[in-house]
């Protein structure tokens, strides 16, 4: 169940994201450089919107950050 930190798309995403790192930590010598340079190139959108979702949900709810540490 999720706890609304990122959006139902998002989640989506990280599943995608998820299933490439096992692929490259399994299966590292099928992916070539020109594979690694097309996401380098064209996935960091990806990232960027997970990083949204997430710093979007905490200026909102800035009551669930420790500042203790």
């Amino acid at each position: 169940k999720s706890a609304g930190v990122i959006t139902p798309e998002t989640a989506e995403i990280l599943l995608l994201l998820a299933g490439y790192r096992n692929r490259m930590v399994y299966f590292y010598h099928e992916i070539g450089a020109r594979e690694l340079y097309d996401i380098c190139v064209n996935g960091s959108g990806d990232i960027e919107r997970v990083l949204t979702d997430i710093l979007d949900w905490l200026k909102n709810h800035p009551d669930t950050i420790d500042t203790s540490l």
